[in-house]
Formats: structure tokens, sequence, C-alpha cells
């Protein structure tokens, strides 16, 4: 099946056979099934769900959220502010080429290979039960690891990150939302876990893995770096009301998930100026699913 959109703001959902959906102009919503789909935002802020199979997402010209599902999915932004989800399975993401991007993971998302362009700065979101205890990064040959898990079947590989000279590396940043593994303390005098919401300049603790794998020759063969170690020093803020990404970001890193968001309540998340360069405020779960039609997320 094969549906094309037009100006308008264009709802489109596949079916299980192996679809192409492009949404062309306006601000769209662009849903697949099973099936191995090819999703085209165009023109126009537009949100793309991949759901099950090996899907092909690309959101085009505008400010675009793109949320691969299970399977081996390609991600990828235009030239314009972006999220990335790729969801469970070894996804292929492709950063921004002139303005930030926010990269989503959960626990369980597989192995993704991030692709950057140039120095726009990347925000590493990570949810879905993911504890500082788990972060750890790692260097092989020209690509930085960053591992989410023990056995390492959970990471982000940010491909040639070394490769250029530092003055041409894309800056990095790390949201860690502490609801979903348990360590949210409202009140507690602990920086890293009394918000719901945590901001770290990851650039920062990339610096000072740099320094330890200078220095180890264990890392310098293979080995892991805990960054635990190091986030008091990256922290920059904390919040309960406040997350990069918005909605979208903070509710992917949740158990619920995206069902059920509101086109119109998600689009209004793109549309925000501050979207992918500084916090947005969070709304409650009757604002976000507010309207029809809604994601299947």
């Amino acid at each position: 099946m094969n549906g094309v959109g037009n100006a308008l703001d264009n709802w489109i959902v596949g079916n299980t056979g192996s679809n192409v959906l492009d949404g062309k102009e306006g601000n769209d919503l662009l849903s697949a099934s099973s099936g191995n789909d090819s999703l085209y935002g165009g023109a126009g802020n537009d949100i793309l769900e991949g759901q099950d199979g090996a899907d092909t997402l690309e959101g085009g010209a505008g400010v675009d959220a793109l949320f691969g599902g299970s399977g081996g999915d390609t991600l990828r932004v235009g030239w314009d502010r972006g999220l990335l989800a790729g969801g469970k399975g070894s996804d292929r993401l492709y950063s921004s080429s002139d303005s930030t991007t926010v990269v989503a993971f959960n626990k369980g998302d597989g192995a993704d290979v991030l692709y950057t362009q140039g120095t726009q700065e990347i925000t590493v979101s990570l949810g879905g039960g993911i504890r500082y205890e788990d972060i750890k990064f790692k260097r092989s040959g020209s690509d930085l690891y960053m591992l989410f898990n023990s056995t390492s079947t959970d990471s982000l590989r940010v491909v040639n990150y070394y490769g250029v000279s530092a003055s041409l590396r894309p800056a990095l940043a790390m949201q860690m939302l502490n609801e979903p593994s348990g360590v949210y303390a409202p009140g507690s005098i602990d920086v890293l876990r009394d918000n719901k919401v945590e901001q770290f300049d990851a650039s920062r603790i990339v610096a000072d893995f740099d320094v330890a794998y200078a220095a180890t020759y264990s890392l310098r063969t293979g080995g892991a770096w805990a960054v635990m170690g190091s986030l008091l020093n990256a922290h920059l803020s904390g919040s309960d009301s406040v997350a990069l990404g918005g909605d979208l970001a903070y509710l992917y890193g949740q158990t619920t998930g995206l069902g059920g968001v509101g086109m119109v309540a998600a689009n209004s998340v793109l549309s925000d100026a501050n979207f992918g360069t500084a916090t947005q405020t969070l709304h409650s779960n009757l604002t976000v699913g507010a309207g029809a039609p809604r994601m299947v997320g």
C-alpha cells in the first residue's frame, strides 16, 4: 500500500504490507504497521512511526520526530531540529546536518549506530529503566561507544567521533529520566536523583573518559569505563517539570510510552522554538492525549 498526503496536516496509516507513506507538505502523522516500510515526512513538522519490521524513516524539511519501533530501522532527520528513537532492534540513526538532535534511548532498545554531521549538539535522553550504574563509555578505533547494560547489548555507537579533530566533533549532552528506573527521590540531598529529569554535559564526561583512556591500558585494549565518578562534575540542572525534547522525549522514556498522544499535542511540541535546543514544559497525560488522531506508540 502507498499513501501520499498533500499540503494539509495529514494522518496516514499503513497496513501489514510493506508500505510507502509520504506526507508531503503539512504537519503530518505517519504510522506504519508490521511490514518493512518507508516513511517520508516531506516539508512540515512531522511525526513518523515505523512500528514492526525493518523500516526507513526520513523526516525531510522541518522539525521531525522519528520512532522506529521494533526491528532494525534506519532513521534520518533532515537539516532542522529532530528527535530520533530507534526502538527495539539494532538501528541506524542519522542526526541533523544543521541543527540539534535529541536521541532517545531506553533499556532494551538494542545496539544502535549514530552517524553525526558536524558540530551540532546531540542530546542523548536515557529512560526505560537505565540506571546511572549501567552507563559505561568505551572506544574502539575512531568510534565512541556508550554502553547501557552489563552485556553491552544496549549501546549507542557514535561513528568516527575520534576520527575528526575535537573542534569538529558534535557537542554532547545527556538527559536522565529517573522515574522508570525507580531511583527518583524527591526532596533528597542527592542531586542526581532528586528530580524526575537530570541534565548533564556529556562532552565533559567524555573528556574525563579520554584522560582515563590515555592512562589505562585496559581501556586501550577494549575495556569499558564507568561514568558514575564523573557525573557530579558534569551535572548541569534538574527539574520535575521540563525536559529536552519535551513531552515526546519524556513519554518515550516512561514505561507507558507514546501510545495515545494526540497529533495536535505532539505537533505543538515540535513547533515550539525550544524543541531540541532548550527544555520544554511537560504536560499532563490528559493534555497530551487530547484530540484525535493519536500516536500508536
